[in-house]
């Protein structure tokens, strides 16, 4: 209740309860008024109220109170990630762990990512659909695409995308391109440096993922602003979306339902629908986990564009580019898993509706 942005009603001892708020005014407590009559005119007037509304939600902006973030670390939510950590800390190589929490991040990573301006309070989404947000990396002079998307997800989903719109290739320095990315690993990965629009679009990626661990999102609907959707149906009992996310592996990191620019293999079959690919080939929409955001966020400084450096953090054919730099020790993350979905359930098309990639599969593979 308190991530979707309620403000609970609480009956018992106010003084317990509020050493596991995430600060003393994030709920009402019924005993702090002199009646229940008071309590009951004050719940009515916040309910009609948006400023006081508001007043109860100001601590989504503040630091955490020391009890909460006790309460968090030691939750039902936090225990994989925990166990992941416990797991890295004591079987794998001193030189391959790093925690699971953003203690991890280069500072000047950390500094940038603060930047992003995303809202706090999200938009509703059907709890059938399994995800808790819908992102859209977006470019901001392209209005029409903006339009465009709003209407695409309020068709297929029921609801309005949040859009990241900060860090357009306008709005950041070259220190914040060389602070984020690695140049001379580009060169040994994609054989040049990445251009400062790829940068942008990258951090653009990286700030959902961001907000996903800062705000204990558990899984979240990534799009860029030319996703277009194949089926209007995604809540439907028996739809192809539904059919995937029941079969879906509980610890995937990412699955991606694009289409893609080029003839690909499979991979390994999962179920008539799910393949495990560990690569992205195409990110324009794609289901991303918790731990998948904590993996993509181990896995920088940013060695490629956003498809090829998803690939890098999964160990796609085992970097074997890496033997051009014997001192590289990346990526650091950990049983990162790369899914697709077949048939693909998006594909990249312009406002007007026209087609900028096709593909397909490999018929023997």
């Amino acid at each position: 209740p308190l991530k979707m942005g309620a403000v609970p009603i609480i009956l018992g001892n106010s003084t317990l309860y509020k050493r596991h708020l995430p600060a003393s005014d994030a709920a009402i407590f019924p005993q702090d008024f002199d009646n229940l009559q008071t309590a009951s005119e004050y719940i009515h007037t916040v309910e009609n109220n948006s400023t006081r509304w508001r007043g109860h939600l100001k601590w989504k902006d503040l630091p955490l109170s020391s009890g909460f973030n006790w309460a968090l670390d030691n939750s039902f939510a936090h225990i994989p990630c925990n166990l992941c950590d416990k797991y890295a800390e004591e079987l794998l190589p001193e030189e391959q762990y790093r925690t699971l929490d953003l203690d991890g991040l280069d500072t000047c990573v950390e500094d940038i990512l603060s930047r992003s301006t995303l809202p706090v309070n999200l938009p509703l989404i059907n709890p059938v659909l399994g995800f808790d947000a819908v992102f859209v990396t977006h470019y901001t002079p392209l209005t029409e695409r903006k339009a465009a998307m709003v209407e695409r997800v309020g068709t297929a989903l029921d609801t309005t995308p949040t859009f990241v719109e900060d860090f357009d290739r306008e709005s950041i320095s070259d220190d914040d391109v060389s602070c984020f990315g690695n140049s001379t690993a580009q060169l040994a990965y994609i054989q040049r440096i990445a251009k400062k629009g790829e940068v942008s679009l990258v951090m653009k990626h990286f700030a959902v993922y961001y907000y996903m661990v800062k705000h204990s999102l558990d899984n979240v609907l990534i799009l860029e602003d030319d996703a277009a959707f194949y089926h209007s149906d995604w809540a439907g009992e028996n739809s192809l979306y539904q059919q995937i996310i029941k079969d879906l592996p509980v610890d995937y990191d990412m699955i991606f339902f694009s289409s893609f620019g080029a003839n690909r293999k499979k991979g390994t079959k999962v179920t008539d629908n799910i393949y495990l690919s560990q690569e992205s080939r195409v990110a324009s929409m794609y289901l991303c986990s918790q731990k998948g955001a904590r993996n993509m966020l181990r896995s920088l400084p940013m060695v490629g564009i956003i498809d090829f450096h998803m690939n890098y953090a999964a160990k796609h054919k085992g970097n074997v580019w890496m033997e051009k730099l014997p001192s590289w020790k990346g990526p650091h993350t950990i049983d990162m898993k790369l899914y697709h979905s077949h048939p693909p359930l998006s594909v990249q098309v312009e406002p007007d509706g026209s087609r900028n990639r096709t593909g397909s599969w490999r018929n023997d593979e």
